[in-house]
């Protein structure tokens, strides 16, 4: 499938992937986002940037730079919006990944396939479900995530599903606690935890109600009772 040329401006640049559903959209005059302006936007990014490899955060900083000096020559990056995952320092998904995530004006998602600005660092991008652009804390409102003491540097998965039977022994570690670091059960209510506003976040190490100890308490003999 070959890209239509756009008018008045520079031709898709070559290390950009092809993207038909994107290009579907744009015939379609975004007619299945209906009026929303923002899309919800995942963007795999390349090359350099500093003479460093260009990563989720230093993209995210440097977005954020030429947003706080006015928009003037560089005013496309008024047209993105940065959550605050990426954006500080130390954060988990920012620091050492080309993957963001973020919201990005339609119009300026027109300019990067096109060719017209972030020409040659963005090399593919996916668009997800229209949403209001207040999922983005703005920069002012940035904080330091709380660190994530004692665990270890192997890869870390994360599973989205509408259960998780964290008694099954498959999830057990060599010593019989779990390999599970933090649940997510967005069907409790909320603890105001966070900047999610709703469901509850169980962990691996409270010494409470943590994984560990509910197994624990849960124990009899070699075998937990997963319905307890």
């Amino acid at each position: 499938m070959k890209a239509a040329q756009p008018k008045g401006g520079r031709a898709r640049p070559p290390t950009l992937l092809l993207n038909p559903y994107f290009e579907w959209v744009q015939a379609t005059r975004f007619a299945y986002y209906g009026d929303a302006q923002w899309l919800p936007v995942l963007m795999e990014l390349q090359g350099k940037l500093n003479r460093r490899a260009i990563t989720a955060y230093s993209f995210a900083q440097w977005v954020l730079a030429m947003q706080a000096r006015g928009a003037g020559r560089e005013g496309w990056a008024d047209n993105l919006r940065i959550p605050a995952c990426h954006a500080v320092p130390g954060a988990p998904c920012g620091m050492n990944t080309p993957f963001i995530a973020l919201l990005v004006h339609r119009k300026c998602l027109s300019q990067v396939y096109a060719g017209i600005v972030l020409r040659d660092m963005v090399r593919r991008f996916e668009l997800g479900r229209a949403v209001a652009p207040s999922h983005a804390a703005p920069a002012t409102q940035l904080q330091a995530p709380a660190p994530w003491p004692g665990i270890p540097p192997e890869v870390v998965t994360g599973v989205i599903d509408d259960g998780i039977g964290f008694a099954h022994d498959r999830l057990f570690s060599n010593d019989g606690t779990t390999r599970i670091e933090y649940f997510w059960d967005q069907e409790q209510p909320s603890t105001v935890w966070g900047q999610w506003g709703y469901g509850t976040e169980f962990t691996k190490r409270h010494p409470v109600d943590g994984i560990d100890q509910r197994l624990t308490n849960s124990r009899y003999g070699p075998w937990v009772d997963e319905d307890e």
